[in-house]
């Protein structure tokens, strides 16, 4: 388990297993010296000449010996449904595992060890070719005639073989290598020690190099090298390759390097990454994903009981597999096996068709095998569910979340997550947090019940004020209108008018408008009459009259949604007369704190709207100048254009002294018609003239002189007076 630098537990990338069934298929004294890894089974040799086949997951599949038990498996290889194998007497053999049909490929029997075996990507039992190494420098391909005997054709050869050389079963029981009847130093002295065949190229190590052999052109096309002289003293006889994806990993002693595949038509090998281990030098490698993993070995300290039967620590080496993401200078994770397993003998990779989003097929390593002498350990990528199970039992929700967004093409999933996360913030009181949680995630497909649950859970809590954000503002059927109005009301009372304003408008239809207005009117009336007291001055003055305008605002918001037309231009009248605040309004609306960007918009284009709207032309977009005919006749032409809205939308009646009147009860109010008339002349005299001229059929020549005459002075009354004469003409 790795540790994060700030002492939490960092997410787990990787899981190791051991499968300790694959250590009983073993016999007493056999060891596994070989593994292959396909895409769907892997293929382990031993020192007795035999095959096992396993699934990916460490599952048997069939177990094949061969006569010769004193072969040892050397290498393997794994295409299709064959199996082929070279051992230690010199043979190549191919196993069909899933009939058990043995197809033997081999040359001749002289007893030189196939140290190395890649096969074509064109090989069958019958046809195709493969690569061998017999002799310590040289690569050979054997390929099959047109008579159907082999051909050995030598396509690489050092010309100076002299120089030390490597273990080549580095780590097996004692005795096993005495028993292959073949010279030990033969046995152990090895240049090339792996072969990486591709569909397009086949990949090996030599001495100090790393060459590039194109099958298609039969010759080598790039190679690497010059490793021998690092400065940290690694050396030759720890080189290797590895090839898989869209990388090409190198080694040699502790340093590796990261080239990317390409054609090699152009360049050669291009560094991407290198590395350098500090500690101790490189055994093998091999890769999982995106990552290369490195198998070292590492000292250790093991308990070990004496004579006395106490335990004491005693120094033993450990394998440990090391996984490196190119391009980043840390390990991403690293797994210490048992120093009873020993060391790794061999390491391979699955790998595994993967189709992409536009339809390719990528391979991906989807697992890592790793071979002791008589165990198998298999590195995986944790899967998306093992990771989010893990995540939420370390209440890691947020990464648990993210990672649900990108593997997960389940939503439901996704949202389980997320509402375990909001119940935990929650329980531990980040009540906003969760609220936030409920709100992006569940509530925008949320059915009516859970919106009623979801609002009784914050109303009891008295958090309700945390809903408000997230309420529908055109659905009528999730949230009652009850609770609109009381979040209305408690703004209301609180005095907060921007945010009674900003809420208005942001919820057009969604509650009944007949509490929230006689609450707001009876607060107007009353800041009216302290106004009319004329008992303040200065800022005091100035800020009554700003919440008064905005009170005025809301009003004409809510008689606009409830179509109540003939209100709402009385209300705008009064507005008018605080124009002279309106650029202070304005300025408020900046530093208001909002329930939510949404609310911020509604409110400025609200009051932006609102404040430049003159009278005289809502009255005439409208077409309410009916409105000052002193006739019967005008109030019916307003309801038979408007309708009647009275009781609609739970509006109430203000009749009598009623700050705002319907068209009926405008009828009978002369004064207030010329209230209204003398505050629209001085404002916009000819869109004024204009309107009550274009209604000459419902007010006739006299009336509107009479209304001219009440509400001006004899001179200007004569200017309109022409005027208008003029304009019915």
């Amino acid at each position: 388990m790795e540790v994060a630098s700030d002492g939490e537990v960092a997410e787990p990338k990787f899981r190791v297993s051991h499968k300790e069934s694959c250590s009983a298929l073993l016999r007493d004294g056999e060891a596994f010296t070989a593994i292959a890894a396909g895409p769907t089974v892997i293929a382990l040799g031993t020192s007795a000449s035999t095959v096992i086949v396993v699934t990916l997951d460490g599952e048997f599949v069939c177990k094949h010996s061969f006569s010769d038990k004193l072969a040892v498996v050397t290498e393997i290889c794994i295409i299709g449904d064959l199996v082929v194998h070279g051992n230690s007497r010199g043979q190549v053999i191919c196993l069909d595992w899933r009939n058990s049909q043995v197809t033997d490929l081999s040359t001749s029997h002289a007893p030189i060890p196939i140290r190395s075996l890649a096969l074509g990507p064109d090989f069958s039992a019958s046809a195709g070719a493969f690569f061998i190494t017999q002799k310590p420098t040289s690569v050979v391909m054997r390929s099959r005639s047109t008579s159907g005997h082999f051909i050995d054709t030598v396509i690489f050869e050092d010309s100076n073989p002299n120089a030390d050389f490597d273990t080549m079963f580095h780590g097996l029981p004692a005795g096993v290598a005495d028993r292959c009847e073949v010279d030990q130093r033969d046995l152990e002295q090895t240049y090339i020690r792996q072969l990486c065949c591709d569909d397009e190229f086949l990949f090996f190590p030599c001495k100090d190099k790393v060459y590039a052999y194109s099958l298609a052109k039969g010759r080598i096309i790039a190679r690497m090298g010059g490793f021998i002289g690092s400065a940290d003293g690694s050396d030759c006889r720890h080189l290797g390759v590895c090839v898989g994806g869209s990388f090409i990993v190198m080694y040699w002693g502790s340093q590796l390097i990261v080239c990317d595949r390409h054609d090699f038509e152009h360049r050669s090998f291009r560094v991407v990454h290198q590395y350098s281990l500090s500690d101790t030098q490189i055994r093998t490698i091999s890769l999982i994903g995106e990552h290369v993993v490195l198998c070292v070995n590492v000292p250790v300290n093991v308990d070990e009981a004496n004579e006395g039967g106490s335990s004491v620590k005693v120094k033993a080496i450990a394998a440990e597999m090391r996984v490196l993401t190119p391009g980043e200078d840390d390990i991403d994770a690293r797994f210490t096996l048992p120093p009873s397993a020993g060391p790794v003998v061999a390491a391979k990779f699955s790998q595994a068709q993967i189709r992409t989003s536009v339809g390719r097929y990528l391979h991906a390593a989807t697992h890592c095998y790793f071979v002791c002498p008589q165990q198998l350990y298999i590195l995986r990528v944790l899967t998306a569910a093992e990771r989010v199970q893990w995540l939420v039992k370390q209440r890691q929700f947020p990464l648990c979340m993210h990672l649900c967004q990108r593997k997960y093409t389940r939503e439901q999933v996704f949202m389980e997550i997320a509402g375990m996360y909001a119940n935990y913030l929650w329980s531990v009181g980040r009540h906003e947090e969760a609220v936030r949680i409920w709100g992006e995630v569940h509530l925008p497909s949320a059915p009516a019940l859970y919106w009623n649950t979801f609002v009784e859970r914050l109303d009891t809590a008295g958090k309700i004020e945390l809903a408000v954000k997230w309420l529908p503002f055109n659905d009528r059927s999730k949230v009652g209108h009850e609770i609109y109005e009381r979040l209305l009301l408690t703004a209301i009372d609180a005095g907060d008018f921007l945010t009674v304003l900003a809420r208005v408008s942001r919820w057009p239809v969604l509650y009944k408008i007949g509490p929230i207005l006689r609450k707001m009117v009876s607060l107007i009336e009353q800041m009216f009459e302290v106004l009319a007291a004329d008992s303040l001055e200065g800022d005091d003055c100035a800020e009554l009259e700003q919440r008064t305008c905005l009170l005025l605002v809301t009003v004409f918001k809510l008689f606009e949604f409830a179509d109540r037309f003939v209100e709402a231009a009385q209300v705008l009248v009064k507005v008018a007369r605080f124009s002279r605040c309106f650029v202070e309004i304005l300025t408020l609306i900046e530093p208001w704190q909002g329930d939510d960007e949404s609310y911020t918009f509604a409110l400025a284009t609200t009051l932006r709207s609102v404040l430049s709207l003159r009278p005289a032309a809502y009255l005439s977009t409208k077409r309410l100048w009916h409105i000052l005919a002193p006739r019967k006749t005008a109030t019916d032409a307003v309801r038979r254009r408007l309708g009647s809205f009275v009781g609609d939308h739970n509006v109430p009646e203000m009749g009598g002294d009623a700050m705002f009147l319907n068209a009926t009860q405008l009828a009978s109010h002369p004064n207030v018609r010329k209230t209204i008339l003398r505050i629209l002349l001085p404002m916009d005299t000819d869109r004024v003239l204009s309107g009550i001229a274009a209604e000459r059929k419902l007010i006739s020549m006299m009336e509107m002189m009479q209304m001219l005459e009440a509400v001006c002075d004899p001179p200007l009354f004569s200017h309109f007076k022409d005027v208008l004469q003029h304009t019915l003409e």
